[in-house]
Protein backbone atom coordinates (compact mmCIF):
# COMPACT_ATOMS: atom_id res chain seq x y z
CA UNK A 1 0.00 0.00 0.00
CA UNK A 2 1.38 3.41 -0.71
CA UNK A 3 0.33 4.80 2.38
CA UNK A 4 2.39 2.02 4.32
CA UNK A 5 5.34 1.96 1.55
CA UNK A 6 5.74 5.98 2.73
CA UNK A 7 5.51 5.25 6.59
CA UNK A 8 8.14 2.19 5.88
CA UNK A 9 10.57 4.97 3.61
CA UNK A 10 10.10 7.47 6.38
CA UNK A 11 11.06 5.22 8.95
CA UNK A 12 13.77 3.91 7.30
CA UNK A 13 15.60 7.34 6.40
CA UNK A 14 15.01 8.21 10.23
CA UNK A 15 17.32 5.20 11.16
CA UNK A 16 19.65 6.23 8.43
CA UNK A 17 20.39 9.69 9.38
CA UNK A 18 20.57 8.48 13.51
CA UNK A 19 23.84 6.70 12.61
CA UNK A 20 26.98 7.94 13.17
CA UNK A 21 28.35 9.84 10.40
CA UNK A 22 31.86 7.40 9.27
CA UNK A 23 35.46 9.11 10.01
CA UNK A 24 36.15 11.11 6.69
CA UNK A 25 39.34 13.21 6.07
CA UNK A 26 38.54 17.05 6.42
CA UNK A 27 37.87 17.81 3.29
CA UNK A 28 35.43 15.69 2.41
CA UNK A 29 33.17 16.16 4.61
CA UNK A 30 31.49 19.35 3.89
CA UNK A 31 30.24 17.33 0.76
CA UNK A 32 28.92 15.22 2.85
CA UNK A 33 26.89 17.82 5.34
CA UNK A 34 25.70 19.00 1.96
CA UNK A 35 24.29 15.40 0.24
CA UNK A 36 22.77 15.15 3.79
CA UNK A 37 20.73 18.33 3.48
CA UNK A 38 19.79 17.89 0.03
CA UNK A 39 18.67 14.50 1.11
CA UNK A 40 16.52 16.00 3.80
CA UNK A 41 15.25 18.59 1.67
CA UNK A 42 13.78 15.89 -0.42
CA UNK A 43 12.21 14.38 1.84
CA UNK A 44 10.72 17.61 3.20
CA UNK A 45 9.45 18.25 -0.22
CA UNK A 46 8.01 14.82 -0.67
CA UNK A 47 4.42 14.16 -1.37
CA UNK A 48 3.69 11.72 1.32
CA UNK A 49 3.11 13.59 4.49
CA UNK A 50 4.01 10.72 6.59
CA UNK A 51 7.51 11.03 4.76
CA UNK A 52 7.78 14.69 5.47
CA UNK A 53 6.61 14.08 9.22
CA UNK A 54 9.64 11.46 9.43
CA UNK A 55 12.06 13.89 8.09
CA UNK A 56 11.51 15.86 11.32
CA UNK A 57 13.02 13.44 13.74
CA UNK A 58 15.99 12.93 10.80
CA UNK A 59 16.47 16.54 10.44
CA UNK A 60 16.23 17.12 14.62
CA UNK A 61 19.27 13.60 14.84
CA UNK A 62 21.44 15.61 12.41
CA UNK A 63 21.42 18.48 14.32
CA UNK A 64 20.59 22.27 15.17
CA UNK A 65 21.44 23.57 11.72
CA UNK A 66 20.50 21.21 9.93
CA UNK A 67 17.22 21.06 11.46
CA UNK A 68 17.01 24.93 11.86
CA UNK A 69 16.76 24.54 7.62
CA UNK A 70 14.35 21.71 7.31
CA UNK A 71 11.75 23.17 10.20
CA UNK A 72 11.90 26.62 8.07
CA UNK A 73 10.40 24.16 4.91
CA UNK A 74 7.97 22.20 7.16
CA UNK A 75 6.14 25.21 9.49
CA UNK A 76 4.05 25.99 7.09
CA UNK A 77 3.56 22.83 5.66
CA UNK A 78 -0.50 22.05 4.79
CA UNK A 79 -0.96 19.09 6.76
CA UNK A 80 -1.15 20.04 10.52
CA UNK A 81 0.32 16.96 11.65
CA UNK A 82 3.76 17.77 10.60
CA UNK A 83 3.81 20.57 11.88
CA UNK A 84 2.58 19.29 15.43
CA UNK A 85 5.38 17.35 14.81
CA UNK A 86 7.84 20.09 14.15
CA UNK A 87 7.09 21.90 17.02
CA UNK A 88 7.77 18.76 19.35
CA UNK A 89 11.02 18.72 18.07
CA UNK A 90 11.47 22.68 17.97
CA UNK A 91 10.95 22.24 21.87
CA UNK A 92 13.29 19.88 22.04
CA UNK A 93 15.92 21.98 20.11
CA UNK A 94 15.34 24.49 22.77
CA UNK A 95 16.80 27.69 22.61
CA UNK A 96 16.13 30.28 20.35
CA UNK A 97 15.55 28.27 17.72
CA UNK A 98 12.58 26.33 19.74
CA UNK A 99 11.47 29.81 20.03
CA UNK A 100 11.40 30.84 16.82
CA UNK A 101 9.75 28.05 15.37
CA UNK A 102 7.11 28.10 18.44
CA UNK A 103 6.29 31.49 17.93
CA UNK A 104 5.71 30.76 14.27
CA UNK A 105 3.34 28.00 14.76
CA UNK A 106 1.60 29.85 17.73
CA UNK A 107 0.04 31.60 14.77
CA UNK A 108 -0.74 28.67 12.72
CA UNK A 109 -4.52 29.02 11.21
CA UNK A 110 -4.79 25.05 12.38
CA UNK A 111 -6.75 24.68 16.03
CA UNK A 112 -4.73 21.63 16.78
CA UNK A 113 -1.35 22.76 15.93
CA UNK A 114 -1.15 26.24 18.30
CA UNK A 115 -2.61 23.69 20.94
CA UNK A 116 0.46 21.33 20.56
CA UNK A 117 2.41 24.52 20.76
CA UNK A 118 0.67 25.30 24.13
CA UNK A 119 1.82 21.66 25.38
CA UNK A 120 4.96 21.98 23.89
CA UNK A 121 5.87 25.63 25.23
CA UNK A 122 6.47 24.33 28.85
CA UNK A 123 8.86 21.87 27.85
CA UNK A 124 10.84 24.44 26.01
CA UNK A 125 10.70 26.66 28.86
CA UNK A 126 12.65 29.39 30.31
CA UNK A 127 12.35 32.61 28.73
CA UNK A 128 11.48 31.54 25.69
CA UNK A 129 8.77 29.02 26.35
CA UNK A 130 7.54 32.02 28.72
CA UNK A 131 7.43 34.15 25.33
CA UNK A 132 5.44 31.52 23.72
CA UNK A 133 3.06 31.25 26.43
CA UNK A 134 2.21 34.99 26.38
CA UNK A 135 1.50 34.91 22.87
CA UNK A 136 -0.75 31.57 22.92
CA UNK A 137 -2.43 33.71 26.46
CA UNK A 138 -4.28 36.14 23.17
CA UNK A 139 -5.09 33.16 21.03
CA UNK A 140 -8.64 33.59 19.68
CA UNK A 141 -9.58 30.05 20.97
CA UNK A 142 -10.17 29.37 24.22
CA UNK A 143 -9.18 25.36 24.20
CA UNK A 144 -5.99 26.84 23.26
CA UNK A 145 -5.86 29.42 26.41
CA UNK A 146 -7.04 26.69 28.64
CA UNK A 147 -3.90 24.74 28.04
CA UNK A 148 -2.13 27.81 28.44
CA UNK A 149 -3.46 27.59 32.09
CA UNK A 150 -2.66 23.93 32.53
CA UNK A 151 0.91 24.28 31.29
CA UNK A 152 2.45 27.69 32.29
CA UNK A 153 2.78 26.97 35.73
CA UNK A 154 5.38 24.46 34.80
CA UNK A 155 7.82 27.37 33.65
CA UNK A 156 8.12 27.65 38.01
CA UNK A 157 7.62 30.53 40.28
CA UNK A 158 8.10 34.04 38.53
CA UNK A 159 7.95 33.20 34.54
CA UNK A 160 4.66 31.16 35.43
CA UNK A 161 2.82 33.74 37.64
CA UNK A 162 3.42 36.08 34.90
CA UNK A 163 1.55 34.16 32.01
CA UNK A 164 -1.25 32.95 34.68
CA UNK A 165 -1.57 36.75 35.76
CA UNK A 166 -1.85 37.71 32.29
CA UNK A 167 -5.01 34.88 32.12
CA UNK A 168 -6.54 36.02 35.29
CA UNK A 169 -8.44 39.41 33.45
CA UNK A 170 -9.42 36.27 30.69
CA UNK A 171 -13.00 36.89 29.78
CA UNK A 172 -13.96 33.11 29.84
CA UNK A 173 -14.52 31.70 33.25
CA UNK A 174 -13.11 28.35 32.50
CA UNK A 175 -9.71 29.76 31.79
CA UNK A 176 -9.60 31.58 35.35
CA UNK A 177 -11.01 27.54 36.75
CA UNK A 178 -8.22 26.31 35.19
CA UNK A 179 -5.61 28.76 37.00
CA UNK A 180 -7.23 27.97 40.05
CA UNK A 181 -6.77 24.70 39.82
CA UNK A 182 -3.31 24.41 38.14
CA UNK A 183 -1.90 27.32 40.30
CA UNK A 184 -0.26 24.51 42.49
CA UNK A 185 2.49 24.14 39.82
CA UNK A 186 4.01 27.29 40.59
CA UNK A 187 5.07 26.39 44.41
CA UNK A 188 3.26 26.98 46.94
CA UNK A 189 4.33 31.00 47.91
CA UNK A 190 3.16 32.29 44.64
CA UNK A 191 0.08 29.08 44.26
CA UNK A 192 -1.36 31.09 47.39
CA UNK A 193 -0.82 34.42 46.10
CA UNK A 194 -2.42 33.77 42.87
CA UNK A 195 -5.08 31.54 44.66
CA UNK A 196 -6.22 34.80 46.98
CA UNK A 197 -6.84 37.05 44.18
CA UNK A 198 -9.34 34.59 42.67
CA UNK A 199 -10.90 33.96 46.18
CA UNK A 200 -11.62 37.86 45.88
CA UNK A 201 -15.16 39.02 46.65
CA UNK A 202 -15.46 40.34 42.89
CA UNK A 203 -14.90 37.01 40.89
CA UNK A 204 -17.59 34.56 39.77
CA UNK A 205 -18.86 31.59 42.06
CA UNK A 206 -17.22 29.01 40.07
CA UNK A 207 -13.93 30.30 40.03
CA UNK A 208 -14.19 30.84 43.72
CA UNK A 209 -14.87 27.17 44.25
CA UNK A 210 -12.12 26.38 42.47
CA UNK A 211 -9.99 28.39 44.18
CA UNK A 212 -10.83 26.57 47.57
CA UNK A 213 -9.82 23.18 45.60
CA UNK A 214 -6.59 24.77 44.13
CA UNK A 215 -5.90 25.47 47.46
CA UNK A 216 -6.34 21.82 49.09
CA UNK A 217 -4.19 20.32 46.50
CA UNK A 218 -1.08 22.63 48.80
CA UNK A 219 -2.60 21.86 52.08
CA UNK A 220 -1.42 23.52 55.46
CA UNK A 221 -0.92 27.09 55.33
CA UNK A 222 -2.13 27.95 51.92
CA UNK A 223 -6.01 26.14 52.50
CA UNK A 224 -6.38 28.16 55.55
CA UNK A 225 -5.59 31.57 53.77
CA UNK A 226 -7.72 30.93 51.23
CA UNK A 227 -10.18 29.50 53.54
CA UNK A 228 -10.41 32.47 55.40
CA UNK A 229 -11.05 35.06 52.96
CA UNK A 230 -13.71 32.93 51.08
CA UNK A 231 -15.42 32.30 54.97
CA UNK A 232 -16.35 35.92 54.49
CA UNK A 233 -17.83 35.86 51.03
CA UNK A 234 -21.19 37.39 50.44
CA UNK A 235 -22.34 34.30 48.56
CA UNK A 236 -23.77 31.57 50.49
CA UNK A 237 -23.26 28.97 47.92
CA UNK A 238 -19.36 29.24 48.92
CA UNK A 239 -19.76 29.81 52.12
CA UNK A 240 -21.22 26.11 52.20
CA UNK A 241 -18.28 24.78 50.16
CA UNK A 242 -15.68 26.57 53.23
CA UNK A 243 -17.83 24.45 55.55
CA UNK A 244 -16.94 20.90 53.94
CA UNK A 245 -13.01 22.35 53.01
CA UNK A 246 -12.85 23.51 57.15
CA UNK A 247 -13.91 20.15 57.94
CA UNK A 248 -12.01 18.04 55.56
CA UNK A 249 -8.84 20.45 57.10
CA UNK A 250 -9.58 19.82 60.62
CA UNK A 251 -7.59 20.83 63.31
CA UNK A 252 -7.49 24.12 65.39
CA UNK A 253 -7.57 26.22 61.81
CA UNK A 254 -10.55 23.92 60.81
CA UNK A 255 -12.22 24.13 63.79
CA UNK A 256 -11.56 27.73 64.03
CA UNK A 257 -13.48 28.61 60.93
CA UNK A 258 -16.49 26.26 61.32
CA UNK A 259 -16.97 28.00 65.09
CA UNK A 260 -17.54 31.45 62.46
CA UNK A 261 -19.79 29.18 59.98
CA UNK A 262 -22.13 27.63 62.84
CA UNK A 263 -23.33 31.24 63.56
CA UNK A 264 -23.29 32.15 59.39
CA UNK A 265 -26.32 33.99 58.74
CA UNK A 266 -27.65 31.58 56.34
CA UNK A 267 -29.57 28.39 57.81
CA UNK A 268 -28.82 26.65 54.63
CA UNK A 269 -24.64 27.49 55.34
CA UNK A 270 -25.61 25.83 58.90
CA UNK A 271 -27.28 22.74 57.79
CA UNK A 272 -23.98 22.51 55.32
CA UNK A 273 -22.37 22.16 59.11
CA UNK A 274 -24.51 19.53 59.89
CA UNK A 275 -23.84 17.60 57.12
CA UNK A 276 -20.24 17.24 57.38
CA UNK A 277 -19.35 18.49 61.48
CA UNK A 278 -18.48 14.79 61.46
CA UNK A 279 -14.70 14.99 60.06
CA UNK A 280 -13.68 16.81 63.36
CA UNK A 281 -12.35 15.88 66.25
CA UNK A 282 -14.81 14.42 69.15
CA UNK A 283 -14.70 17.30 71.36
CA UNK A 284 -15.15 19.51 68.30
CA UNK A 285 -17.99 17.53 67.34
CA UNK A 286 -19.94 17.43 70.57
CA UNK A 287 -19.77 20.76 71.20
CA UNK A 288 -21.00 21.61 67.79
CA UNK A 289 -23.71 19.41 67.79
CA UNK A 290 -24.87 21.20 71.15
CA UNK A 291 -24.85 24.52 69.26
CA UNK A 292 -26.80 23.18 66.69
CA UNK A 293 -29.30 21.71 68.29
CA UNK A 294 -30.32 25.23 70.16
CA UNK A 295 -30.16 26.85 66.38
CA UNK A 296 -32.68 29.60 66.00
CA UNK A 297 -33.34 28.38 62.68
CA UNK A 298 -35.96 24.88 62.64
CA UNK A 299 -35.05 23.94 59.70
CA UNK A 300 -31.14 23.60 61.00
CA UNK A 301 -32.55 21.43 64.32
CA UNK A 302 -34.47 19.36 61.50
CA UNK A 303 -32.04 18.75 59.60
CA UNK A 304 -29.57 18.02 62.74
CA UNK A 305 -32.37 15.32 63.76
CA UNK A 306 -32.92 13.78 60.28
CA UNK A 307 -29.12 13.14 59.97
CA UNK A 308 -28.67 9.87 61.40
CA UNK A 309 -25.25 9.35 59.75
CA UNK A 310 -23.89 12.42 61.83
CA UNK A 311 -25.81 11.50 64.61
CA UNK A 312 -24.46 8.57 64.75
CA UNK A 313 -20.69 9.39 64.64
CA UNK A 314 -21.10 11.44 68.13
CA UNK A 315 -20.85 9.49 70.78
CA UNK A 316 -22.84 11.39 73.09
CA UNK A 317 -25.74 12.08 70.66
CA UNK A 318 -28.10 11.26 73.42
CA UNK A 319 -27.43 14.56 75.24
CA UNK A 320 -28.57 15.99 71.50
CA UNK A 321 -31.85 13.91 71.10
CA UNK A 322 -32.68 14.80 75.08
CA UNK A 323 -32.67 19.02 73.56
CA UNK A 324 -34.07 17.82 70.16
CA UNK A 325 -37.04 15.99 72.23
CA UNK A 326 -38.13 18.98 73.76
CA UNK A 327 -37.48 21.43 70.59
CA UNK A 328 -40.80 24.28 70.26
CA UNK A 329 -41.03 23.36 66.30
CA UNK A 330 -43.57 19.63 66.19
CA UNK A 331 -41.81 19.07 62.72
CA UNK A 332 -38.26 18.83 64.36
CA UNK A 333 -39.51 16.12 66.82
CA UNK A 334 -41.10 14.45 63.45
CA UNK A 335 -37.83 14.26 62.10
CA UNK A 336 -36.28 13.05 65.12
CA UNK A 337 -38.82 9.89 64.79
CA UNK A 338 -37.95 9.13 61.57
CA UNK A 339 -34.51 9.13 62.50
CA UNK A 340 -34.80 6.34 65.38
CA UNK A 341 -36.77 4.32 62.56
CA UNK A 342 -33.29 4.05 61.27
CA UNK A 343 -31.52 4.06 64.76
CA UNK A 344 -33.63 1.10 65.70
CA UNK A 345 -32.27 -0.99 68.43
CA UNK A 346 -33.32 -0.04 71.97
CA UNK A 347 -31.96 3.47 71.44
CA UNK A 348 -34.50 3.92 68.62
CA UNK A 349 -37.05 2.21 70.71
CA UNK A 350 -36.70 4.87 73.63
CA UNK A 351 -36.51 8.15 71.33
CA UNK A 352 -40.30 6.76 69.66
CA UNK A 353 -41.26 6.25 73.60
CA UNK A 354 -40.69 9.32 74.61
CA UNK A 355 -42.91 10.85 71.78
CA UNK A 356 -45.56 8.52 72.99
CA UNK A 357 -46.39 11.55 75.38
CA UNK A 358 -45.47 14.56 72.81
CA UNK A 359 -48.00 17.29 73.46
CA UNK A 360 -48.52 17.84 69.46
CA UNK A 361 -51.27 15.15 68.11
CA UNK A 362 -49.21 15.67 64.59
CA UNK A 363 -46.31 13.99 66.16
CA UNK A 364 -48.26 11.42 68.02
CA UNK A 365 -50.12 10.28 64.17
CA UNK A 366 -47.03 10.50 62.83
CA UNK A 367 -45.43 8.30 65.26
CA UNK A 368 -47.68 5.77 64.65
CA UNK A 369 -46.30 5.36 61.03
CA UNK A 370 -42.97 5.69 62.35
CA UNK A 371 -43.64 2.63 64.36
CA UNK A 372 -44.82 0.40 62.24
CA UNK A 373 -41.44 1.45 60.02
CA UNK A 374 -40.34 0.15 63.48
CA UNK A 375 -41.35 -3.51 63.47
CA UNK A 376 -40.74 -6.13 65.39
CA UNK A 377 -41.94 -6.32 69.31
CA UNK A 378 -40.46 -2.54 70.03
CA UNK A 379 -42.94 -1.11 67.56
CA UNK A 380 -45.87 -2.84 68.52
CA UNK A 381 -45.20 -1.60 71.80
CA UNK A 382 -45.22 1.48 70.78
CA UNK A 383 -48.55 1.17 69.07
CA UNK A 384 -50.22 -0.48 72.59
CA UNK A 385 -49.11 2.48 73.97
CA UNK A 386 -50.97 5.46 71.47
CA UNK A 387 -54.43 3.29 72.13
CA UNK A 388 -54.55 5.29 75.16
CA UNK A 389 -54.17 8.55 73.46
CA UNK A 390 -55.70 11.37 74.01
CA UNK A 391 -56.49 12.10 70.68
CA UNK A 392 -59.31 9.06 68.89
CA UNK A 393 -57.77 10.09 65.92
CA UNK A 394 -54.42 8.33 66.95
CA UNK A 395 -56.24 5.94 68.97
CA UNK A 396 -57.60 4.62 65.79
CA UNK A 397 -54.88 4.83 63.31
CA UNK A 398 -52.74 2.42 66.00
CA UNK A 399 -55.44 0.17 66.48
CA UNK A 400 -55.49 0.05 62.32
CA UNK A 401 -51.74 -0.79 62.38
CA UNK A 402 -52.13 -3.79 65.40
CA UNK A 403 -54.66 -5.01 63.69
CA UNK A 404 -53.57 -5.32 60.14
CA UNK A 405 -50.02 -6.54 61.84
CA UNK A 406 -51.80 -9.47 63.54
CA UNK A 407 -53.18 -10.20 60.34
Amino acid sequence: EPRVSSALHSLSLAFLFSLPSPQLPAQQVPLVERNRLKQLEDLARHNSSEVREGSVLSAYQAGEETAREIFSLLVNDPVPAVKKTVAQYASLLGGEVGEQFLTSLANDPSLEVRKEVAVRAAELGGREGEAVFALLSQDKDLAVRRLVARHAGKLGNERGRRILDLLLQDRETQVRIDVALNAHLLGEEAATELLLTLASPDEERPVKLMAASGARQLGGEPVVRVLSRLVGDEDPEVRKVVVLRACQLGGAAGEALVNTLMTDPDPEVRVEVVLHVCQLGELKKNSAFLRLARDPDPEVRKALAFSPRDLACNTKRHNIVSVLLLDPDPEVRKALALYATQLRGEEGERILSALVLDSASEVRKDLVIRAVQFGAEGGRRILRHLLSDSDPEVKRKARAALDQDAA
